[in-house]
């Protein structure tokens, strides 16, 4: 059986753990933009308060629950829908990306005519399929928001954004039903 070799514990008091190190480690895990499958395994109906950054005041039904690809979990993710559309409309007239969300989950579901109660129950018993978006933010110095969010096209291209440390993040950008 090997045995350790002991470490003078004075040692450790000149030893430092990289800044990289820690920042690798503690990273936000995200996913590359693919399609994958979710699992809700809790939803949350909540009205934002007045003083929210981006939805002051709107209610908003968050589901929470695991994504999946070829059978293996990889990670959790929440998706915040809403059937609050007009007042949150995009300059374009367009649903904003929640109200969008809630009509695909109803689609998704077949759910057209039930209780928004019962399509949230409905997420808690069938998958959908959802398309996750991966960017990264490579920080407030850039003002222009085209070129402030990236977003990798290959596996060469994530490593190098991460690299560089830039900050990744994930977003459902759109829900169907399972294929």
């Amino acid at each position: 059986m090997d045995s350790y070799e002991p470490i003078n514990a004075q040692d450790l008091y000149n030893q430092f753990t990289p800044t990289e190190q820690v920042k690798e480690g503690t990273a936000k895990s995200t996913v590359p933009t693919n399609t994958y499958i979710f699992k809700t395994e809790r939803y949350e109906a909540r009205k934002a308060p007045s003083d929210h950054f981006k939805y002051p005041g709107r209610v908003l039904y968050s589901l929470n629950g695991t994504i999946e690809r070829e059978k293996s979990v990889l990670g959790r993710i929440f998706v915040d829908t809403s059937t609050e559309v007009d007042p949150w409309r995009q300059k374009n007239g367009k649903m904003d990306g929640p109200a969008l969300l809630w009509t695909h989950l109803i689609a998704a579901l077949d759910a057209q005519g039930k209780s928004d109660g019962d399509v949230l129950d409905m997420t808690k018993l069938y998958p959908v399929e959802v398309y996750v978006k991966e960017t990264f933010d490579v920080g407030e110095q850039e003002v222009d928001p085209k070129r402030r969010w990236l977003s990798a096209h290959t596996l060469e291209e994530r490593t190098e954004l991460f690299r560089k440390g830039y900050r990744a993040s994930n977003r459902v950008t759109s829900i169907r039903k399972v294929r």
